[in-house]
């Protein structure tokens, strides 16, 4: 599987304005603007240094394990959590796809 940070951005930029669901139930999505990214639950914009940083604290069981300077850290670890940004089984036992899709279903 290719996760080099330039397919991961690309997997990124594919996935702007869909859905993500944190593991507390609140949904968000993003939108990408230049070289940034900016959630909908955060009125910072993240930059892709950011990203690459967070990358390299995954896997991590939560976003508390993220270095607390990287803001939005619950967005950030969600995000990069996700099967369709990371191309890995799982980082935990937490999905986001799955849990999506089970709240969209019932």
């Amino acid at each position: 599987m290719d996760n080099t940070f330039s397919t991961i951005w690309q997997r990124i930029r594919e996935n702007a304005d869909k859905p993500f669901l944190m593991p507390n139930g609140r949904e968000f999505h993003y939108v990408i603007e230049g070289e940034k990214l900016r959630f909908s639950c955060s009125s910072q914009f993240v930059e892709k240094a950011t990203i690459t940083e967070a990358l390299q604290s995954m896997p991590c069981e939560g976003f508390q394990q993220l270095p607390r300077h990287l803001k939005p850290r619950n967005a950030l670890w969600t995000l990069l959590n996700d099967t369709r940004i990371y191309q890995r089984p799982k980082f935990t036992d937490y999905q986001p796809n799955e849990f999506w899709e089970r709240r969209s279903l019932g």
